[in-house]
């Protein structure tokens, strides 16, 4: 982002006043001192980094934004008296927005918090270089959270791969929300996400199960039970190890759904409990609308 900004000064791309280039480096240096970026982005800015700016390729909406980078991009158009606000609109790309539901912060922050402790390797070294937010320092980075999701992040419930592959990307900015160094975003997220191909599915050989998971996968689609719409895509990509085909979601979309159909046993309410996790839902309207009731 630096080098960017750096490349628009030099390149005259937006007003701004640059210093003599010996002056400038030393400038970059002292504002990545004043911000700690050292530890993250280990450089010392020199004369000639501010002279081959000048022939560098200027890409504008390249970037993706986080509090840091906003800060230091604040800080780089002080030294080179430049409006924040018209270089924030040129330098980042502000129509990249991912949603940042409870489920999905809640194990970035467990990971943040355990993982190191855990043995896994890039929060060890990410703990190392200081990196790694403490408590408090989530619940300025997310102020969503509740008393109540801060009081469950007191407890060590880190586990590896706790969400499907399709959660990846927006992990992947949620690390780099926190200003993880974006190298490192990737390898992070595929902790809690990790590729599909690694996943085993789970084969359905019980008749029972295999007709409340045909059943569930109905109600997804219906309107008066399903809090969300989801699409055919994200029910193979998070459903992948239950060995759900495209094929058959396709077929059951379109087949009648009869309500409290399926007994109401131990093993379906645990599918049905299981499934709508992995999905982000409530269970309690798959329930309701699902099982039969006890006695009939």
């Amino acid at each position: 982002m630096t080098r960017l900004l750096l490349r628009g000064v030099t390149q005259h791309r937006f007003p701004a006043t640059c210093p003599a280039y010996e002056e400038a480096a030393q400038c970059l240096n002292d504002v990545w001192r004043d911000l700690g970026l050292l530890p993250a982005y280990p450089k010392t800015w020199r004369k000639s980094d501010v002279q081959n700016a000048v022939r560098g390729l200027y890409t504008p909406g390249c970037i993706v934004p986080n509090p840091q980078l906003r800060e230091l991009v604040n800080r780089l158009c002080a030294v080179f008296q430049a409006d924040p606000e018209h270089v924030t609109n040129l330098i980042f790309n502000i129509d990249v927005h991912f949603e940042f539901t409870d489920v999905l912060v809640e194990q970035v922050a467990l990971a943040v918090l355990f993982a190191a402790g855990h043995g896994v390797g890039i929060f060890i070294r990410l703990r190392e270089m200081a990196l790694l937010p403490s408590l408090e320092d989530l619940r300025e980075i997310f102020p969503a959270l509740t008393p109540i999701m801060l009081e469950r992040l007191t407890y060590d419930r880190f586990k590896p791969g706790a969400l499907p592959s399709y959660d990846f990307e927006r992990l992947r900015y949620i690390f780099h929300h926190m200003a993880i160094p974006w190298r490192f975003c990737e390898i992070c997220a595929r902790v809690i996400a990790p590729a599909r191909d690694i996943i085993r599915p789970v084969k359905r050989y019980n008749p029972s199960e295999s007709a409340c998971m045909d059943k569930l996968v109905q109600a997804l689609f219906q309107r008066d039970i399903s809090v969300r719409k989801l699409s055919v895509s994200e029910i193979i990509e998070r459903l992948y190890e239950f060995d759900i085909t495209r094929s058959r979601v396709y077929f059951l979309r379109k087949t009648k759904f009869v309500r409290h159909s399926i007994p109401d046993t131990r093993e379906n309410r645990f599918l049905i409990q299981r499934v709508t996790k992995r999905l982000l839902l409530p269970c309690e309207p798959y329930l309701s609308a699902i099982l039969a009731p006890r006695g009939e």
